[in-house]
């Protein structure tokens, strides 16, 4: 009876959990996406963080998700939420709204993209407005 009881409270929560369902990677970055239609977004948003040198030393993790049909979140994860808590320093602001404008200008320029911060588990801790 437990056997049948853990292995239904794990579906449960697999259906339930709140991620996308395809993916590009390579060996420093992963960008997931829902719609498959996105793949050729997704590969563009890849090829732009490693051209532009965003990717850090450890494997990133990115999520695209398209909230209408006029605007997309990208999702980064924020890796020391202690350190956002106390707040993020005017440059790194700075740094966001430009990665945000330059993707809004370069891929997304028919549609909107809004950047939002995230835990690892991608539960959102900062939009930027």
């Amino acid at each position: 009876m437990n056997k049948t009881l853990f292995i239904y409270l794990f579906f449960i929560f697999i259906s339930c959990e709140n991620r996308a369902d395809f993916c590009v990677n390579n060996n420093q970055i992963k960008v997931f996406y829902e719609n498959q239609n996105d793949s050729l977004i997704a590969q563009d948003l890849m090829k732009y963080w490693i051209d532009n040198n965003l990717v850090g030393s450890s494997h990133q993790y990115i999520r695209l998700s398209s909230e209408n049909d006029s605007l997309y979140k990208l999702q980064l994860i924020f890796t020391d939420t202690t350190y956002y808590k106390k707040q993020l320093s005017f440059s790194d602001l700075k740094n966001l709204y430009q990665l945000e404008n330059d993707l809004n200008q370069t891929i997304f320029n028919k549609i909107q993209l809004k950047i939002s911060l995230c835990d690892h588990s991608f539960n959102e801790i900062m939009i930027l407005d």
